[in-house]
């Protein structure tokens, strides 16, 4: 299978019908008590746990390409427990053929979770990490 057909799963996942570029794999986990990382949830093992997922993800050379808190998702009931979500946007790269600048991206993106992490846990400051949501 070189792509999944979404048109086999009616109606459950109709939103991805109008893809112009349709999905390789759709994961779908429940997982009860999730909710998105806040100023009110955190704390320093899951900010370092959301840094060590990023870094996870890249090491599988993925691009999450959204970043932000409503994406990082903590689970109530086991504090260690992170999870990063919605990957529509994401790029995948060959380990062969990733260029520079593509490399840099997953860098950069890096730095824009730890700087949300800085905004949260280091000055703990609604009006900094708000604009992430």
């Amino acid at each position: 299978m070189t792509k999944f057909d979404p048109s086999l799963c009616q109606p459950h996942l109709k939103m991805f019908l109008g893809d112009e570029y349709p999905p390789s794999a759709i994961f779908l986990e429940y997982i009860a008590g999730l909710e998105m990382i806040n100023l009110e949830n955190y704390s320093q093992q899951r900010v370092d746990n959301v840094i060590d997922g990023i870094r996870e993800i890249h090491k599988a050379l993925v691009r999450h390409k959204d970043p932000k808190p409503r994406n990082m998702m903590v689970v109530v009931d086991i504090p260690e427990r992170v999870v990063w979500l919605d990957f529509d946007r994401a790029e995948t790269y060959d380990e062969d053929k990733i260029t520079v600048e593509q490399q840099k991206l997953i860098e950069e993106e890096e730095v824009m979770v730890d700087e949300c992490r800085i905004a949260m846990v280091g000055r703990g400051q609604r009006q900094q990490s708000w604009a992430g949501y």
